[in-house]
């Protein structure tokens, strides 16, 4: 079992905090936890500012669409104080250019959160390429250069920017805030995967949902350290050596980043993103200060790097998320979810090999299907037919063993393969488990139905080479307990297949003979 990082109980006991403090203090003390995020980040980009007080990047506005895309514009009030308070406390702007700064980045995020949520209807957690689309281009791209724009033309009207600069400083804000919410928000987004929110605010009313983060495990700590070290050191030899033109080798940080978002997905590429923007502008960040016309060179150089991870990363994790639809869609009864008649198959042939090595553990098939099914078609229609089909799997599955494998392969019919038994008797067990378990009334919308099964056993000691053998002889089973009523299961034996045997030919005598005696 993979040891948590968080477990239920932890978050929990959080969450009845949370429930304790009234709505006021709730809201306060988000306030005041977002404004220190929001300072805190507004400050490390500060460190790095040239002379025109130009960052290279803005990660503080990674925090903004953030909450606004996952708790709702209902927070802009906390987005608009953030910001202003940041300005004035780290004196980034005079007061009224802080206020102005603050309301471009409320208006800004709030109309990126509300095109990206209610008319683009795109999932915050960015689960898809469309949703990762959408977002670079409104809230990393399209929002950025006009807030910026807004803020440039405001620092013009004050006589703080000349006309011939206009145009350079607007490049300056749009990569600025562009990358810093490009190497920062997927992250943040992505991890609303494992919390219980992404589309809808906080109800504290309602029980808390279960929150569990796994800790990594060995192989997957061990491919992170080298995935940090392969590009710790590309990022030194981009940026950390001292050259005739400083900037001339940070496109070797996209070999590391390419081969990471192209193989791990969209969360490693968006972390390996971060780690560049990080190293690159701690590597060269005084340099920059001291050369002012590599700032904008760094700037976009660092924008083009984090976008191209993260639209890699997206379109490599589409990719994926497409082949497992589609290999689940050719293994799953698409009505119960459980598995289907092929795959059923495939994995009783890999037993079956298994089992020809004399110390190969005891398997059984059960083959079962629903007593009176076609009643409930015919009377109640095949909508419920279908929902008590469901709810029988669901019975199925709560029923039997963890490495019992469940298969519907048509119709009514299910089918069951038990694994390591330890005797003949305990496969019977489960089969008698199963017709007890199953027999009850089953809740189909405003329908109570009844419902039994009948159910064949077949053994792996009869020493079957093929599965069409093995479903053979537990159908055989099967209608040898319907025939001794409803809600029975029967184990195979020889005789009930010479007995098939016999009936098939002599039916097929009499039809000849009844040939016979029409010529």
């Amino acid at each position: 079992m993979k040891a948590k990082l968080i477990s239920s109980s932890t978050f929990n006991r959080f969450w009845e905090w949370l429930r304790q403090l009234s709505a006021a203090k709730r809201w306060g003390l988000l306030l005041v936890v977002y404004s220190a995020g929001v300072l805190s980040l507004e400050r490390i980009a500060q460190i790095f500012e040239t002379s025109w007080r130009v960052s290279p990047w803005d990660p503080a506005s990674a925090l903004h669409i953030t909450l606004l895309l996952s708790l709702g514009n209902r927070y802009l009030p906390i987005v608009f104080l953030a910001r202003w308070l940041s300005g004035l406390i780290l004196n980034i702007e005079s007061p009224w250019l802080s206020l102005s700064a603050a309301i471009y980045v409320s208006l800004g995020h709030g109309s990126a959160s509300y095109l990206l949520k209610r008319w683009l209807k795109i999932d915050p957690r960015l689960y898809c390429w469309r949703d990762v689309a959408w977002f670079t281009l409104i809230a990393g791209l399209i929002i950025p250069l006009v807030a910026g724009t807004l803020y440039v033309m405001t620092l013009f009207a004050t006589d703080q920017v000349i006309q011939a600069e206009l145009s350079e400083r607007v490049l300056h804000e749009w990569a600025g805030e562009s990358t810093g919410i490009m190497m920062l928000a997927p992250i943040l987004l992505s991890i609303l995967r494992i919390l219980p929110w992404g589309q809808s605010h906080i109800d504290l009313s309602q029980p808390p949902p279960p929150v569990e983060i796994d800790r990594p495990s060995l192989r997957q700590g061990m491919e992170l350290i080298l995935s940090i070290s392969a590009l710790a050191f590309v990022s030194w030899l981009a940026y950390g050596i001292e050259r005739t033109n400083l900037l001339n080798y940070d496109y070797l940080s996209f070999l590391p980043l390419i081969l990471i978002a192209s193989r791990r997905g969209l969360i490693s590429g968006a972390l390996a993103v971060l780690f560049i923007n990080v190293v690159s502008v701690i590597l060269v960040g005084g340099k920059v200060q001291e050369e002012e016309d590599a700032s904008l060179a760094l700037q976009f150089g660092l924008m083009t790097t984090s976008l191209t991870g993260v639209l890699l990363g997206a379109i490599t994790t589409d990719r994926r998320q497409t082949e497992e639809q589609l290999h689940y869609q050719a293994t799953h009864d698409s009505l119960t979810r459980l598995y289907n008649r092929n795959w059923f198959l495939s994995r009783l042939s890999q037993v079956i090999g298994r089992s020809r090595d004399g110390n190969a553990p005891l398997f059984a098939v059960l083959f079962l299907d629903l007593d009176r099914f076609k009643i409930v078609n015919d009377s109640l229609g095949h909508r419920v037919g279908d929902w008590l089909l469901t709810e029988v799997a669901r019975q199925l599955q709560r029923t039997l063993r963890p490495y019992s494998q469940i298969a519907r392969i048509g119709g009514d019919e299910f089918i069951i393969l038990l694994e390591d038994l330890d005797s003949d008797k305990m496969a019977s067990s489960i089969a008698e488990q199963i017709c007890q378990e199953l027999a009850k009334f089953y809740e189909v919308g405003e329908y109570k139905v009844f419902t039994t099964i009948s159910l064949g056993l077949t053994l792996s000691s009869h020493g079957y080479a093929t599965p069409e053998e093995i479903l053979r002889d537990a159908d055989i089973a099967l209608y040898q307990a319907k025939a001794r009523g409803k809600n029975q299961y029967a184990v195979f034996d020889r005789a009930m297949y010479d007995a098939v045997i016999r009936r098939s030919q002599l039916e097929q005598d009499l039809r000849q003979a009844i040939e016979k005696l029409d010529l």
